[in-house]
């Protein structure tokens, strides 16, 4: 990252003192962004970010595959919320966004069996109508042991993008949650 320090300054986003660094206001971001595009990998850049500024980077890489965007988006009864939430062509993808560096299976499938339950409740609140079916996903920083945990796929940093644009095509080998029509027009989430 210190080898881009140049770049950055001239991009307006950090001042250099000599050998010292400080990341402008409102920059972070938007250096983590640059940083990506001249093949810093993920996982080195999400650990200089805290973690709203993991999520928002998890937030730009899905709006950077054409999926519009929810951050911290909150429901009710029961009160609940998914980190990130991803939707393109009725397609969504409920990310939640783990900035842990080492996590076990129990922790993990303890997060993953919350975001099969937020994913249902958020297809079945039809607040975002577009919705046809939502993947359910945890996001890490930490280095994973397996692929999925309860059929929850664990995304690592450095393979976000490529999940993000091969999610759809995989979802089949995953829990993927859609809405199903009751009496009288409402819905529920189901899992498949």
């Amino acid at each position: 990252i210190n080898g881009f320090a140049e770049e950055l300054s001239d991009l307006g986003l950090v001042e250099l003192d000599g050998r010292r660094l400080t990341v402008k206001p409102g920059g972070r971001v938007l250096a983590g962004r640059y940083l990506l595009q001249r093949g810093v990998s993920v996982e080195e850049l999400s650990r200089v970010l805290d973690w709203r500024e993991f999520e928002d980077l998890v937030s730009k890489s899905l709006e950077a595959q054409g999926y519009s965007t929810w951050r911290n988006y909150r429901m009710r009864r029961p009160t609940r919320e998914i980190d990130v939430v991803g939707v393109y062509s009725g397609f969504a993808i409920a990310f939640d966004c783990k900035h842990w560096q080492r996590a076990s299976i129990s922790s993990l499938s303890l997060a993953a069996t919350k975001q099969i339950q937020r994913a249902q409740q958020l297809v079945s609140s039809g607040a975002i109508p577009e919705i046809e079916a939502a993947l359910p996903a945890l996001v890490v920083l930490g280095p994973l042991q397996r692929a999925s945990v309860g059929r929850v796929p664990l995304v690592h940093a450095d393979g976000l993008v490529d999940f993000i644009m091969g999610a759809r095509g995989h979802s089949s080998e995953f829990v993927t949650v859609r809405p199903t029509r009751r009496r009288v027009g409402s819905t529920r989430g189901t899992q498949t």
